[in-house]
């Protein structure tokens, strides 16, 4: 389920372009555009969550994954340390 008003959910569905660093078949890894620090890492759902009320225990599997991927990506790019 997506929303084609969000811009996320354009993304993740390749709708837009963007630099994608991993995937999945739930999440979307991109590089943020306007970085605010040297690595800054945007992990997307494929699903459209309005917002962190939205998650339910339904959605407890997939933020599992994403923190999965964004420790996989902290290793990637040296930082999960710090």
């Amino acid at each position: 389920m997506s929303d084609a008003n969000c811009l996320f959910c354009r993304i993740a569905s390749h709708q837009m372009n963007a630099d994608i660093v991993a995937e999945t078949p739930e999440l979307v890894a991109i590089k943020d555009i306007n970085p605010q620090a040297p690595t800054h890492v945007l992990i997307i759902p494929k699903t459209h969550i309005a917002s962190v009320s939205a998650l339910t225990d339904a959605t407890a599997p997939l933020m599992t994954k994403t923190v999965t991927v964004a420790n996989r990506l902290a290793q990637q790019y040296g930082i999960a340390e710090t």
